[in-house]
């Protein structure tokens, strides 16, 4: 989905980043692949960065030593209560694929929403759209 996104070289940034990460990684990945996080249409694209608080040395550690070993499919196939799944479908690093797999694996219980043109925050994308899903889906299942 990088690659699809910001081409050839997007890809090659994430794929050094998620195998090899450091802080220079960090920071060519922050520059050329956060921006494929929202779509670049979307009124408030790229707003989410304006407000975060980074914290490198966190993530350099998730990134090297947890995020290969982060399965939590057995943990989530425990939920028992209605539970929204929600994605975008030009997510790039919770793919749609990715979605599905959470979603299958709660089973039952689950109700997936994949936001056509949206990437990795549909809130921000699609905002009434996603509103609009959330209200609906709270409405019927509280």
């Amino acid at each position: 989905m990088m690659r699809e996104l910001g081409g050839d070289y997007a890809a090659e940034v994430a794929y050094q980043f998620f195998s090899k990460p450091s802080q220079a990684a960090y920071d060519t990945y922050g520059k050329v692949c956060l921006p494929l996080y929202s779509n670049p249409n979307a009124p408030a694209a790229g707003n989410f960065r304006d407000r975060a608080i980074e914290r490198p040395e966190v993530a350099l550690h998730f990134f090297a030593d947890e995020m290969a070993r982060m399965d939590m499919r057995a943990e989530i196939a425990n939920i028992r209560c209605p539970t929204l799944v929600v994605g975008g479908t030009i997510d790039p690093v919770t793919p749609p694929i990715c979605s599905q797999a959470i979603a299958d694996a709660i089973g039952n219980n689950a109700r997936l929403k994949l936001f056509e043109g949206c990437g990795h925050g549909p809130h921000r994308d699609d905002p009434g759209g996603a509103e609009k899903v959330m209200r609906s889906f709270l409405a019927t299942n509280v």
